[in-house]
């Protein structure tokens, strides 16, 4: 259960703050809002070192990553491969699973998996959706047509990376999080997670990991070394390259993505038109005049820009009644400079870890309140988190 997930992590951490090199407005105006957002806790290192660290009154402050397990599950894949224990990432699942046969199957691939492209069906489109999740998520998921030819359609697809699981079990012998275990967490001292497994013993790769937040800073300053930590090799600088760069089937998406991993990229805005095509899709003028407020604000991706302006506009219920709305439809601005300024993981409810090279800054936020309220996620989702993390510094790192 998400409940036990998200609360049964041990110990009270006490805040630690050290605000040096950083704009004190900004510093406030960014736990201000992760107040207002109910946040669980937020981590900021910066140069490596710790500099905020604030769990909001919140005793228990580990919580469920949700879908930014995601990107766990794509390191463990990359780990292998660079072992060699996955020949390459177009090695089709079928290597692994070699009665996977039939429409389009002997088409998936790693990649494909772990781009959004397999053409698996999802979850949400299996007779009698809405039920339990099957006892064993890694069959279930060999069992499910490819419904679109693999590679030809971005759709983010919690059942495939369920399958990477599989892939993980057989290509390293170990079920995932065991694998991750050793591999990673152990050597970036991650003593205490929890991480849920279906009744078949198979990890859940597309949700359902919970870490301490400092933890989770761990993963991102990893990223941001390009795979080192402690002066060890962790992972290869070609994988977080290729994981953290936006695959050509999204680099023009609203939400562009790696390899499971998204990519700050572009910048979105709001400006006076971008209103109108609400106001034309049937948002009320009072809403308007809240949502005009974020008029020339940036977001790394539609989603997050529309999470802001549906909070902006009064909640979930305030655009309720707007005819179907393409998020992307409204402007995005960023010049070569601004372009692949960052990546993130993210997981529903505002779980995040946000990496942001050019000002050598990891952040992680959390917030568990959002598993219990699914009917207004704006409130809890924290899509402001970009811009408040970069307005910290002024003046970008040097990059080596």
């Amino acid at each position: 259960m998400l409940s036990v997930l998200a609360a049964a992590v041990i110990a009270f951490q006490k805040p630690r703050i050290a605000y040096s090199g950083f704009d004190p407005v900004a510093v406030q105006n960014l736990l201000r809002a992760c107040r207002e957002s109910e946040s669980w806790s937020l981590v900021v290192m910066h140069h490596g070192k710790v500099a905020i660290d604030e769990n909001f009154g919140v005793e228990i402050p580990a919580c469920n990553l949700m879908s930014a397990t995601k990107s766990i599950t794509s390191l463990a894949v990359g780990m292998l491969l660079d072992d060699g224990k996955i020949p390459s990432l177009d090695t089709p699942l079928q290597y692994f699973f070699p009665s996977y046969r039939g429409k389009w199957k002997e088409k998936v691939t790693i990649r494909r998996m772990l781009e959004h492209t397999s053409g698996i069906r999802l979850y949400q489109q299996d007779p009698g959706a809405g039920k339990d999740f099957p006892k064993n998520r890694v069959a279930a998921a060999l069992a499910a047509p490819v419904v679109t030819e693999p590679g030809t359609l971005f759709l983010y697809k919690n059942r495939a990376v369920d399958l990477l699981a599989g892939v993980v079990r057989k290509a390293s012998g170990m079920p995932l999080d065991d694998f991750v275990w050793q591999r990673l967490f152990r050597p970036l001292g991650v003593a205490t997670y929890l991480w849920g497994r279906d009744p078949d013993g198979n990890s859940h790769g597309s949700a359902e990991l919970a870490l301490y937040p400092r933890d989770m800073a761990k993963i991102g300053q990893l990223m941001l070394n390009k795979g080192m930590w402690n002066g060890k090799r962790i992972v290869s600088e070609r994988y977080v390259s290729m994981a953290t760069t936006a695959s050509k089937i999204t680099e023009n998406e609203g939400n562009s993505c790696g390899l499971l991993w998204w990519i700050c990229d572009p910048w979105f805005t709001l400006d006076e038109d971008g209103v109108q095509k609400l106001l034309n899709a049937g948002l009320e003028p009072k809403a308007a005049d809240k949502v005009r407020k974020l008029i020339d604000e940036k977001w790394p991706g539609s989603r997050e820009m529309g999470f802001d302006i549906i909070r902006a506009a009064g909640g979930s219920p305030a655009v309720a009644k707007l005819t179907f709305f393409n998020w992307d439809s409204l402007p995005s601005s960023s010049t070569d400079a601004e372009r692949n300024v960052g990546f993130y993981a993210n997981g529903w409810g505002g779980q995040w870890i946000l990496v942001l090279p050019d000002l050598d800054i990891v952040a992680v936020r959390t917030c568990g309140d959002g598993f219990f309220d699914t009917k207004d996620p704006s409130k809890y989702e924290m899509g402001e988190l970009y811009r408040l993390v970069r307005a910290l510094v002024k003046t970008p790192a040097t990059k080596n």
